[in-house]
């Protein structure tokens, strides 16, 4: 599912253990925004880790932990996510919610200013580990036998670390994403 991916290691009734990883899209290069001006450029990075899905009536709960197999930002983090599908016929809507902490590591890296990198508009920044919300609603709208209509919204509110950067400007992120398959 775009940049993650996931392989069935292990299943027990209604547990489920699988090998994770996810390309993290993070970073920046210099000539993105004149924030980054005269700072080191920061690139994406592979994570992996493991998930256990367990499927109750109640809904579906999840943990996974990622960790940086690249050393790009060398950090980690810990998801915990609780959902719940509704099922109308075709269509299926699918509302929740996800806390993840972020390792120091990690949020320094993509949301710290390094000594060399302060100026009189850039303060020096150190990271420290931090927790995000997200709250978020999937749909799937089977038409046919062959077509499946889907769609993606959450908003992910930002811990204190990272709101506090001075390389971000806003308290969390919005996210939309239609598919045909």
């Amino acid at each position: 599912f775009g940049t993650h991916f996931g392989y069935k290691l292990l299943a027990f009734d209604d547990i489920e253990f699988s090998f994770v990883g996810q390309y993290r899209l993070d970073g920046y290069k210099e000539d993105d925004d004149d924030i980054f001006m005269g700072m080191e450029e920061r690139s994406g990075a592979l994570d992996l880790g493991l998930s256990v899905d367990y499927n109750t009536d109640f809904g579906e709960f999840s943990v996974q932990y990622l960790s940086d197999v690249t050393s790009e930002h060398e950090g980690n983090e810990l998801s915990l996510t609780y959902a719940k599908t509704f099922h109308f016929d075709d269509y299926q809507l699918k509302p929740y919610v996800t806390f993840t902490q972020l390792s120091e590591d990690l949020v320094d890296h993509y949301y710290g200013v390094r000594a060399t990198e302060a100026n009189a508009s850039r303060a020096m920044y150190l990271g420290d580990s931090t927790s995000n919300v997200e709250l978020g609603l999937q749909s799937s709208w089977q038409v046919g036998k062959h077509h499946n209509f889907i769609g993606y919204a959450s908003y992910t509110a930002y811990g204190a670390e990272i709101k506090d950067s001075p390389l971000i400007d806003k308290s969390g992120n919005l996210n939309f994403v239609l598919g045909y398959m």
